[in-house]
């Protein structure tokens, strides 16, 4: 069922792309994690990916979509306590994140196809799964936190591709019980314009 979705999602998107005014794109995203997430899991990640799709409503405003993935791990070793539980060895922590933003970004320069700066904001809710494991053991909590992004990047055209550079600050506001998570997402990217 997930893979069906996340099909229907990427068909829906490149077939979005293909109207004039509109760009998809994909990009590697590197993750630094900061504040809880990096208390958790912390140390730079090579593990990241997103999606974009972008509608300019003129030739500066953007308006779309992203969904990514995102993963932080360590290693610990040492003594844990676990609530009535103390733990001794190693242990992994991991931390997958999936944000899904709706988003708006303005670009400064006037020819959409020359080397544009560009800023923004998205919104929206980033699904976040903490796990520690230790030997044949796992403890998890998964939760849905409210979160914005704002970002800043450059737009590299050449020919109907286009090269992008940006960095985006996640922030899941606390939900319920869990803590507010945050990481800085370095993205490289490329898409169709």
């Amino acid at each position: 069922m997930k893979k069906t979705l996340v099909l229907l999602v990427l068909l829906s998107l490149i077939a979005a792309s293909a109207q004039a005014q509109s760009t998809f794109g994909a990009a590697w995203s590197l993750g630094i994690p900061t504040g809880n997430t990096s208390d958790f899991a912390s140390g730079f990640s090579f593990r990241g990916v997103s999606l974009d799709w972008r509608n300019f409503r003129s030739r500066d405003v953007a308006i779309g979509a992203s969904i990514g993935w995102n993963v932080f791990n360590e290693e610990e070793s040492g003594t844990r306590d676990f609530g009535d539980v103390a733990v001794t060895g190693k242990n992994w922590n991991y931390v997958n994140a999936i944000p899904i933003y709706v988003n708006g970004y303005k670009y400064f320069g006037e020819d959409r196809r020359t080397t544009r700066f560009f800023a923004g904001l998205n919104a929206g809710t980033i699904w976040v799964e903490r796990r520690t494991e230790f030997s044949l053991y796992a403890l998890d909590d998964k939760n849905w936190h409210l979160a914005v992004a704002p970002e800043v990047g450059v737009q590299l055209p050449w020919s109907s591709f286009l090269g992008y550079a940006a960095v985006r600050y996640n922030v899941g506001f606390s939900s319920g019980e869990a803590d507010t998570q945050s990481w800085i997402d370095i993205r490289l990217g490329f898409g169709l314009d």
